[in-house]
This record gives C-alpha cells, structure tokens and sequence, in this order.
C-alpha cells in the first residue's frame, strides 16, 4: 500500500490514485476501541463510587482499565489534523492555496467542522442522560476537535510551520494559564469554553459543562496539521519513520523527565510512595487530562507517535476490525455512543422488571464489576463492526456526498 492523500478529520478520499495510510487507519481503529471501553466503564461501573485513578483505592485492573483510554482523544486530536493538512494540500495542488479547489476544501473542512459540533451538543451531549438535556450540555471531545477544524479553515493559508510553532505554544504554556476567572454566567462560560475545564449553572440542575476547552486541545489538532506535512506523497517512508519514531521517543524522554523531577507541566506534582511500587506508578502515570496538561499530551502523543512509526509498513487486509474502525472513526463514535444508551436502557428496564432497583435515577452509572463490562464491550465491539464495515463501503463508493461528514 503506498501513501495515498486524507481527507477533513482524518478520512481518506477513495478517489482514483489515492489509497490509505495503513498505519493511521490501524492507531485510530486502536483508540476507537479504547474509547469504547472508557464509555462502557463508565456507565457499568461508574456507580461504584470508585476514582479508577485514585491509589488507595483502586486496583490494578481498575486503574489500567482507566488510564489506557488516556490515549483516544490526544490520537483523535493528531490524525483529524493531520488528515486535514493533507487533504488541504491535496486541493492546493490542483490550483494553488487561493484556487477554487483550495476554497471548495476549506468549505468542506468548515462544514464537517459544524457538522461535527452540532453532533456533540444535539446527539453526544443528549444521549448520555437518560432524558435529554435534562442537565444541560456537556462539551467534550467533539466540540473541541468541530471548532478546531473551522480554525483550521480559517487560517489555512499561514504557513504550516508558523501553525506547528503556535500549536506547541498552546500545548507547552496552556498550564500557565488560571483554572477559572471572570464573573459566575457567560464570563466563565467564555474561559471554560476556551481556555479550562469546568460548568457553569443556568438553573437549579441545567448547566453548560465543559470538559474539553479549544484552547489545548486546538494546539493538538493543529500539532497534528503541522506533522501531516510527514504524509505528503513527496515525503520518502523511511524519513517518516525516523521522524515520527525519534519524535515519540523525545515525548517520552521528556514526560519522564518532568515527571519525576516535578518540574513544569502538571498540576498534581508526582510523589513516590514509599514501600508500594504500585501507587508509585499510579503516581507517575496520573497527568492531568482536564484540562490538558504538558505532561499529560507528552505521556499520550509520544507513544501515539512511536505506534505511528512501528505501523508503517502494515498491511492489514480489508476485512481488518482496526482498519475498519478507523475508517470511519466519527460514524463509530456516534454509532457506539448511542449503542452503549441502548444497552444500558434495556438492562435498567430488565432489572426494573426483576425488581432490583428502587431508584431508576441512581442506577445509571451502573455497579456491576469489570467482568461485566469487559463483557459488554466485547459484544458492542463485535456488534459495531459489521455497521462500520458496510457505513465504509459506502462511504468508499461515493454514493451519498453526506457520508464524507460523518
């Protein structure tokens, strides 16, 4: 398989002459996966009132469960940027960054960028209650990656490497930044949005909470932009390699190094425990993900990175399930999100019926234990598989112009 040209938000174009990068394919159908396990967890054992990241209370399992899922949304970040970058180029090439090919690709990069927030506040956000906006809306991954995808329109025309430096500024400094500032309402609001994770109350239970603000998580997908520049057909595999692989392992180097100095880049300070090795590592691997942290993006991108390098010469056949989780990443977040709802309704009206519950508003996050749902994952992983497989046919057949959105 030779390198080929992506599309907006990491899908690739199946035109005439253009083939998949197999090794992006196989890192996001990797993360979609994990993804998938961070959302079971937490609806099947959310409730046991247990931090899986708190180390005088959780397990090994529990943490590990927990802390591998870190990984999703800073590889989601990277590859809908460098996916971005390249099939930007790809339109510039045909008529130059100002042509009408470049301007029709940017338009697309701004619509799939609405398409995607609208799916975050109107279908993500609503269906993680068992009634709809009955909470609020909560901004997390999608929102943050839609608006990050409309700056990147914007700004397009800059050139990649002025972008890359401002990215890694944003990444490198966000921690310098305040928690929160500015008057209770639209003033907090505005900083979450941007710049911190927090809610804001419009009523007595109605809130906007932010989970993943634009400010870092921008610096991510524009970081990936910048690196996209790797996967540019004039760009010979073996340097790819070396880049991608010596930039990982400069990631890692750097996460131990401010890590167990206590240096810059964490909130939370790592503190060895003496006479337990485990809640040492919690310790060392416990980086703050609300917001961001330096350290946090270093200990998640540079494996990212490393996987990226070790994957290049792949050649996972079609029917490959990370292939084709990876090949239609955004239609798999959705699909499994509603999924896991289903699933999760369907169990609380069983016990309901069996008479195990008392309060139906407090059995979602459920208490079962890992096995259960390591269970339900494994059987939403195989359920989702032969929709994904079929949703990227059509999407490869071109068929319908409003799969390249989703």
């Amino acid at each position: 398989m030779s390198p080929g040209r992506a599309v907006p938000g990491g899908a690739v174009a199946p035109s005439a002459g253009t083939v998949r990068f197999a090794s992006i394919d196989l890192v996001r159908g990797a993360v979609m996966l994990l993804m998938l396990l961070d959302h079971v967890r937490a609806t099947w054992n959310g409730g046991t009132g247990v931090d899986p990241l708190d180390p005088l209370r959780t397990t090994p399992l529990l943490f590990l469960t927990r802390w591998i899922t870190h990984f999703c949304a800073p590889a989601f970040a990277l590859l809908a940027g460098a996916g971005a970058r390249l099939a930007l180029d790809a339109a510039a090439e045909s008529g130059g960054p100002r042509g009408p090919a470049a301007r029709v690709a940017a338009r697309r990069l701004v619509l799939r960028g609405l398409v995607v927030v609208a799916l975050e506040i109107f279908v993500i956000s609503p269906a993680r209650g068992l009634v709809p906006f009955v909470n609020g809306v909560i901004f997390q991954v999608l929102w943050a990656l839609g608006a990050s995808m409309i700056l990147l329109a914007a700004l397009r025309r800059l050139p990649a490497a002025a972008l890359g430096v401002a990215a890694l500024a944003a990444v490198a400094l966000h921690g310098l930044l305040p928690a929160s500032v500015g008057a209770p309402g639209a003033g907090a609001f505005a900083w979450n949005l941007l710049f911190s994770h927090g809610a804001t109350s419009l009523g007595p239970r109605w809130t906007l909470d932010v989970w993943y603000p634009l400010f870092p998580w921008a610096g991510v997908v524009f970081t990936g932009y910048w690196l996209g520049g790797l996967w540019r057909p004039s760009v010979p595999a073996r340097f790819r390699v070396r880049a991608l692989a010596a930039l990982g392992a400069a990631c890692v180097a750097l996460f131990v190094a401010l890590r167990l100095s206590g240096g810059y880049g964490d909130p939370a300070a790592f503190a060895a425990a003496p006479g337990s090795a485990l809640r040492t590592l919690y310790s060392l691997l416990d980086a703050e993900k609300y917001p961001p942290s330096l350290q946090y993006l270093l200990m998640t991108l540079g494996p990212v990175l490393l996987a990226l390098a070790a994957l290049e010469r792949a050649r996972p056949g079609p029917s490959n399930p990370l292939a084709v989780f990876g090949r239609v990443p955004l239609f798999f977040y959705v699909v499994h999100v509603l999924a896991n709802g289903v699933v999760a309704g369907l169990a609380l009206g069983v016990l309901a019926m069996a008479g195990e519950l008392r309060g139906l508003a407090l059995a979602i996050p459920f208490r079962f234990g890992l096995g259960a749902t390591y269970a339900v994952w494994a059987v939403l992983a195989l359920s989702l598989y032969p929709a994904c497989r079929a949703y990227g046919a059509l999407r490869a057949s071109r068929r319908r112009r409003w799969t390249a959105y989703l």
